[in-house]
């Protein structure tokens, strides 16, 4: 017989006998009526005091990852009593409520289970994901309570950051040869006004007018100065994020409420993605231009932006992404500062302010507007360069034609 129809069975078999004390007057029927009942009553009371009464441990594996790859939750469950507790259920909460981990077991006296949950990461961000919430039956099937773990103060879940995945890009055409870099800076031998940055050894051909004397009658040997000169321009990279909001508490109540939650959470999903895609564009050109020594300024047009030198930068730069937060609306967004700087403007919708924002920029820095998504823009101002990448899989090929 399954739980559902014991249980129903029990508390008909409750009410019947209560009506029957009370029609015909017999003690027998009070007597099984009280004597369901404090079982019922005490089945209950197990259930409540086991939600207090289990310790737990939780931890990941490594609290920061990388989009794609996958964390390892492991969660300990603790019975130091000296009874059995009744039957348990829990649910690992994860980055995509569709990933959860849901786990049934029994717990004898003073004993333990350990249970592992591997945790997908569909998308970048700052998430909680562990023990949510625990389902205790007792051992005749006849309650069931759930208990929420956000209810306990002490309560914690393990935080996890998921950086956007890095994509690596083909060298681009009319990149020059590399140079070998000092401080962010490139070493010549042609000072043109520079300050000195050291001395090497001497190369054949290098011009005699470049050779240190002082130094190479010290050490015996021909060295050739070295100046520094500064590092190639920076880049701007402005990105579009935005959230459309809906209604603070809508109720999910019959068919049309279950309807809209369903479209509520597949539009929280495509807007994930939209977002996900937005970051990995960002990352591949911030990580691209930081390999070639130019400095990169990335923001979403409000609030500082984040600013990094050089690719040792890039770890830190991808956690600033992994934390943007999207915006409900993406037609206020500012240019950053530095008006002969290249501008990358990426984003997934083109709306009047940003269509505004590009004119201001195509008039004061080279430009190019990054659109991501199937859809392509059906405009641009003059002089703004469009870079159109449909999905993902094309992040690479698209960007290494620049």
């Amino acid at each position: 017989m399954g739980g559902s129809v014991r249980r129903w069975a029990f508390y008909g078999l409750l009410a019947l006998f209560f009506l029957a004390g009370r029609v015909t007057g017999q003690r027998l029927f009070f007597l099984l009526f009280f004597a369901q009942a404090l079982l019922l009553l005490c089945a209950y009371a197990m259930d409540v005091f086991t939600a207090f009464a289990f310790a737990y441990t939780q931890e990941l594996d490594r609290a920061e990852t990388e989009k794609g790859e996958a964390v390892t939750l492991t969660v300990g469950i603790y019975n130091d009593l000296p009874y059995p507790f009744p039957m348990m259920k829990v649910r690992l909460g994860a980055v995509s409520p569709g990933d959860d981990g849901v786990f049934s077991f029994d717990l004898p006296a003073r004993s333990h289970i350990t249970l592992t949950h591997t945790v997908p990461c569909p998308y970048r961000g700052e998430y909680a994901v562990g023990l949510r919430e625990v389902e205790i039956h007792d051992v005749f099937g006849l309650t069931r309570i759930r208990f929420p773990l956000m209810r306990r103060p002490y309560h914690r879940l393990c935080p996890l950051l998921i950086c956007p995945k890095r994509v690596p890009l083909p060298e681009l055409p009319g990149r020059g040869p590399d140079k070998k870099q000092f401080s962010g800076s490139a070493l010549l031998l042609n000072p043109q006004g520079e300050e000195l940055a050291g001395v090497r050894d001497y190369h054949p051909g290098d011009p005699a007018k470049r050779i240190h004397w002082k130094a190479s009658a010290r050490r015996q040997e021909l060295l050739t100065r070295q100046y520094e000169a500064p590092g190639e321009e920076g880049v701007a990279l402005l990105l579009g994020l935005w959230r459309e909001e809906g209604p603070a508490r809508e109720l999910r109540w019959g068919k049309r409420g279950r309807q809209r939650a369903r479209e509520a959470a597949a539009a929280q999903e495509a807007a994930r993605h939209r977002d996900d895609l937005i970051c990995t564009c960002a990352g591949a050109l911030a990580g691209f231009h930081l390999e070639a020594g130019r400095a990169v300024a990335i923001g979403n047009g409000r609030g500082k932006p984040f600013a990094a030198g050089s690719a040792a930068a890039y770890p830190e730069l991808a956690r600033f992404l992994a934390r943007l937060p999207a915006s409900p609306d993406s037609g206020d967004l500012e240019l950053p500062d530095g008006s002969g700087t290249p501008l990358y403007l990426i984003t997934a919708r083109m709306t009047e302010g940003l269509f505004a924002l590009l004119e201001q920029a195509a008039g004061e820095r080279s430009t190019v507007c990054v659109f991501t998504g199937p859809e392509r823009p059906v405009s641009l101002p003059p002089g703004v360069a469009l870079l159109h990448i449909p999905d993902e899989e094309h992040l690479a090929q698209v960007l290494g034609n620049l």
